[in-house]
């Protein structure tokens, strides 16, 4: 807790106590500075204790108190009085000092089956200072075969010198290896020890010092990667009065002993049994978050939030949008695509601008346009199957028609032709050729390739100038775009040409192509004598009641929902396991 002293300023006032804060002293446990002042923490290991109440603005005015002066409206013999009165109040076993209890249940919760390290903490129990050189190992990250491994090496001088390497899994990252090992290292210390930690990790010794950091809040905290690690291993040094040192070293150097913990690490991954913690002895935390068994770690919100976006992002790939999608879904860079999706020019967030362009991309992803095929099946009383496209009127006009409509596609071919212009100009001053030669290789790009309207749908196809108007953003695009460009040219400037300039490719789009061909059916509308009272005029005869029998397509769609549920499921299990992430 936050020292105060009482300071000489209270002969004035005899019935008020003059407080200040305390920068240091013998009972000093920590030092922070907060504003480029020092501050002193204490520890109270007792659980006596009353509730003061500082000074208020009426009574410092009363008073004369300066400002920013702390004071206590009490004396200090009523103080004493209360505190007493408390004490005499309390169960007798509360009169004593508090001493944290040893952990019942081991924190290692295989132990049985580390009989090595059972074996080096009992030979470590009587020697008060130890130095370990730790290391962790990671390979294969973002694949099914990745592995982590840990080891260490206890090399004080006249003591008991060992070694030790083991495996853990899940959420794996070298810098959760690291604090693994430092875990480990720190496990097999004895009571009232003074640990040395040498590690060429920067990142484990900053995580530390924000860990005793004074400041740092439960909220902060709860947010720590792999912050159950970094709470097991506070409670250790709490629970046993461990002193703790860290000294950075230099990774793959000279340094002998860093070495050998390195290679040791390095053999820990192939190692059986893992070594795994018990969440249960952790006495720093009331709650762990566990997802199938396994220890949820980072900020859970975040995590939750994850797992909300891999649910909806399967139910879409499952739905109709979907699986027309199915034949490039390997073709499609979907984070990009998202991007793309929400992506405008020069508007505020949630503009009249924005909205409308945002909702114009989602329509087309979703093929849900209001076409005329789509409004005779929400408004069959308005339209019937006498109105066709009001561009050809010749053919039914279904979403893709809209596009490839023969009276449409000289405007289609001119909006083609302003976006590669535009990815001339914008990719000028990064690219290696002429703008002559770029803009001619990138015009023989296959994502440019106008389809036949009766396309049948195969198993494999490429992108064409439909995916893009529906917001996809193929890897063709930006990789050519990179092979084309410098070599320090930033993935994230290619990126965002790549989806800036297909955005401008879609707002032409809507304005060329959809917007004129709304004007046109206006004025079909009005030829056919239908004002906007009578197209405002909505269907009411439709059957809301759900009177459908159990057929073989309801038992396929509740086969089809069980499975978007088991899919991500599993993604999220192999994000937790091998890093993998959509």
């Amino acid at each position: 807790m936050r020292h105060f002293t009482k300071s000489n300023k209270g002969e004035a006032h005899p019935d008020v106590i003059f407080m200040s804060r305390c920068t240091g002293c013998l009972e000093t446990s920590r030092k922070t500075k907060v504003g480029g002042q020092s501050r002193c923490f204490i520890s109270i290991t007792t659980g006596i204790y009353v509730k003061i109440k500082l000074g208020t603005p009426y009574e410092r005015k009363s008073l004369n108190i300066p400002a920013r002066q702390m004071f206590i409206r009490e004396t200090s013999l009523s103080l004493k009085r209360r505190i007493m009165a408390k004490l005499e109040s309390q169960p007798v076993q509360n009169l004593s000092f508090y001493v944290p209890n040893l952990p019942q249940i081991d924190l290692i919760t295989n132990i049985t089956n580390h009989e090595s390290l059972t074996i080096i903490k009992e030979n470590l129990k009587d020697f008060p200072i130890l130095s370990f050189h730790t290391d962790g190992s990671l390979s294969g990250m973002n694949t099914p075969d990745v592995c982590m491994g840990i080891g260490w090496i206890q090399h004080e001088p006249n003591t008991f010198q060992c070694e030790y390497s083991a495996q853990v899994k899940n959420w794996p990252s070298s810098t959760r290896a690291e604090a693994w090992a430092i875990l480990s290292a720190i496990y097999v210390c004895p009571q009232n020890c003074q640990v040395k930690i040498f590690t060429d990790s920067q990142a484990c010794i900053d995580r530390y010092l924000s860990c005793i950091n004074p400041l740092l809040t439960n909220r902060k905290s709860l947010k720590i990667p792999n912050g159950n690690i970094w709470s097991c291993i506070m409670d250790l040094i709490q629970t046993y009065n461990i002193s703790l040192h860290f000294t950075k070293v230099k990774g793959h150097s000279t340094d002998d002993l860093n070495n050998k913990a390195d290679l040791l690490a390095k053999r820990g991954r192939t190692l059986t049994p893992v070594l795994d913690i018990h969440p249960n002895v952790n006495s720093r935390k009331n709650m762990t978050m566990k997802w199938n068994h396994h220890v949820m770690e980072g900020a859970i919100r975040q995590q939750i939030t994850y797992l909300n976006r891999l649910y909806y992002d399967e139910v879409w790939h499952t739905s109709y949008a979907g699986k027309s999608l199915d034949e490039i879904n390997n073709l499609c860079d979907w984070p990009m695509t998202w991007k793309n999706i929400r992506h405008v020019e020069s508007a505020l967030p949630a503009s009249d601008k924005q909205t409308s362009a945002v909702t114009f991309k989602l329509k087309n992803l979703n093929m849900t346009l209001p076409t005329l095929e789509f409004l005779k099946l929400t408004q069959p009383h308005i339209y019937d199957d006498s109105w066709l496209c009001p561009k050809c009127g010749t053919a039914k006009e279904t979403w893709r028609h809209v596009y490839l409509c023969p009276q449409q596609r000289r405007f289609l071919e001119l909006c083609i032709e302003m976006v590669i212009e535009k990815l001339v100009d914008t990719c000028g001053d990064y690219t290696i050729d002429t703008n002559d030669i770029f803009k001619d290789k990138l015009s023989k790009l296959n994502i440019w390739q106008i389809p036949a309207e009766l396309n049948p749908r195969t198993n494999q196809r490429s992108c064409n100038v439909l995916d893009l108007i529906r917001g996809v953003v193929p890897y063709q695009l930006p990789r050519f775009l990179k092979s084309y460009m410098f070599a320090d040219t930033k993935v994230s400037v290619i990126n965002n040409i790549s989806i800036s300039c297909l955005s401008y490719f879609i707002s032409l789009i809507n304005k060329e192509i959809w917007i004129e061909r709304c004007d046109t059916l206006k004025e079909i509308q009005q030829e056919r004598g239908f004002d906007q009272r009578k197209l405002r005029v909505k269907y009411t005869q439709r059957n809301r009641q759900s009177t459908t029998p159990i057929t073989s397509s309801n038992t396929q769609t509740t086969a089809a929902a069980t499975n978007v549920l088991h899919k991500y499921l599993d993604t999220f299990e192999d994000y937790i396991k091998f890093g993998l992430r959509d």
